[in-house]
């Protein structure tokens, strides 16, 4: 059996990831916050645990749609995270899991009527939340 190691770095992309879990965030932003709280902590390292988070089901990694970047979203409470779509607000980063029925119907009849399969937790609907328009 592996036995897990936990690093500063590791511990860092999980406690920044934990901490803004309605927003998405970029690897840039971890970074910088590393930078803000002057620890040494290699962006490589930070790259590394984004994508075992990611691996882990601990975050989702979405495309941001306005730049070539990727964005990530700490999945928390939300256990199916990859089962349903989400709302972006391209401006403050805020994001809507949509795990009602309506959303899901959606999803349901896109394959029906169009034999197209969403892949929900690799997608977000972009736009501006109620706080930003």
């Amino acid at each position: 059996m592996q036995k897990k190691y936990h690093s500063k770095g590791a511990d860092m992309v999980r406690t920044y990831a934990s901490e803004h879990p309605d927003k998405t965030f970029t690897a840039g932003d971890i970074c910088n916050y590393i930078k803000e709280k002057k620890l040494k902590i290699n962006p490589t390292t930070v790259y590394r645990n984004l994508d075992k988070m990611t691996e882990a089901g601990q975050l989702l990694k979405l495309k941001a749609s306005d730049t070539d970047c990727f964005c990530y979203q700490y999945v928390g409470e939300h256990e199916n995270c990859s089962g349903h779509l989400h709302l972006r607000c391209r401006k403050c980063g805020a994001t809507i899991h949509l795990e009602d029925e309506f959303a899901c119907e959606f999803i349901k009849m896109v394959d029906t009527i169009h034999g197209f399969k969403i892949e929900a937790g690799n997608t977000s609907i972009g736009g501006l939340c109620k706080n930003c328009r």
